[in-house]
């Protein structure tokens, strides 16, 4: 994985579509081909669920890699970073606002 000091939401926002998550709904959903998102954490819990390809996870200090027909589930404020490797991969994410649960 390479490092990356900032990221630049718009240049991805066009592989993404998604239902925004605010106060007022319980969940967003994203369906995404991802490269690299770098390391960060959110106040929701995360289900990322690889439905073609690859894609490597690294959650706090450990590396993952997530394959085809595959899922993991993020914990709220736990530190993760999502990258592909060699091959293209689309991905679902569902993010659940903390307030569902």
């Amino acid at each position: 994985m390479t490092s990356t000091e900032n990221i630049n939401i718009e240049l991805i926002k066009p592989l993404i579509k998604e239902f925004p998550l605010s106060d007022e709904h319980t969940a967003a959903f994203s369906y995404i081909s991802i490269e690299e998102y770098p390391i960060h954490s959110h106040l929701h819990m995360e289900l990322i669920y690889v439905m073609e390809g690859d894609l490597h996870i690294k959650v706090g200090v450990s590396d993952y890699v997530l394959h085809e027909g595959q899922f993991t589930i993020i914990n709220p404020f736990e530190l993760h970073a999502l990258y592909a490797e060699e091959k293209s991969n689309k991905t679902c994410i569902l993010e659940i606002n903390e307030k569902f649960y």
